[in-house]
């Protein structure tokens, strides 16, 4: 498929899904688009999931979901960008590259809701999802089962 055909344009920002099994093609043809006119800035984003062997639940997260004893093993999405982007995200939050490139930010709020039986009106709530702190490490497991851990740098 030619590469023009596969972006989507909205707005100046062009937005790419790949599902190709051969991780070398997807890389190439992100390079492909990054080289097309008009394009000035790019991030590429990749994505898996993992699953969290040692998952630490956040009270305000067991209050809403009801749920004492959540699973300790929880799944959760792992993002990747370049390293020229991450060193722009690294920045813009404020962050010394040197100090956090090797370890995780944590991006753990979640929007959860519950219905209020007295009101009978459904309400809205953004909790952080684990108790993790800076400096924890998290116990995982990719999705062919090999463990490895990650160290919270930021949340």
């Amino acid at each position: 498929m030619d590469v023009k055909d596969m972006v989507k344009v909205q707005e100046y920002n062009i937005s790419v899904l790949m599902e190709i099994s051969n991780k070398q093609k997807i890389y190439d043809k992100a390079l492909e688009i990054t080289r097309l006119e008009n394009i000035e800035e790019y991030s590429v984003l990749r994505y898996d999931y993992i699953k969290l062997t040692n998952s630490k639940y956040s009270e305000d997260y067991k209050k809403i979901t009801k749920d004492e004893e959540p699973e300790e093993d929880q799944f959760v999405n792992i993002f990747a960008v370049g390293n020229e982007q991450y060193q722009k995200y690294v920045k813009k939050l404020g962050l010394n590259y040197d100090e956090i490139k090797d370890k995780a930010i944590l991006m753990d709020k979640v929007k959860l809701y519950s219905f209020d039986e007295n009101t009978k009106k459904q309400e809205n709530h953004i909790v952080r999802q684990f108790l993790y702190k800076k400096g924890d490490k998290i116990n995982a497991k990719d999705c062919n089962e090999n463990e490895f851990n990650m160290e919270i740098g930021c949340i």
